[in-house]
C-alpha cells in the first residue's frame, strides 16, 4: 500500500520504482485526496486499484482483493 501523497517523496514515483524492481509486484495506492483529482494533477490514472481515505477494513479488503487480481502491473501503469 503507498499513499499518493507523502511528504518527502511521491507515492507513485515509489510505484514505478517499486515495479521497475520487481514487475510481478501488486500496488494499491490510497489518498486522503480524490482520485480525480490526482488523476487531474498527474499523480495518479484511475487504472490502478485506488483507496480514498477514509476507508473501513471492509473496503480495504475489496481493494487488496481487486489489486491481487489484477491483471499485470505492468498494464496498471500509475503514470498512465
Amino acid at each position: 500500500m503507498l499513499d499518493v501523497v507523502m511528504p518527502e517523496c511521491d507515492g507513485v514515483a515509489v510505484g514505478r520504482t517499486v515495479l521497475e524492481q520487481w514487475p510481478d509486484q501488486r500496488i494499491l495506492y490510497m489518498s486522503a485526496h480524490p482520485a480525480e483529482g490526482s488523476a487531474r494533477h498527474g499523480h495518479i490514472t484511475l487504472n490502478v486499484p485506488f483507496l480514498a481515505k477514509p476507508y473501513t477494513r471492509g473496503e480495504v479488503l475489496a481493494k487488496i482483493k481487486e489489486a491481487l487480481g489484477a491483471a499485470s502491473p505492468k498494464k496498471a501503469d500509475p503514470g498512465g
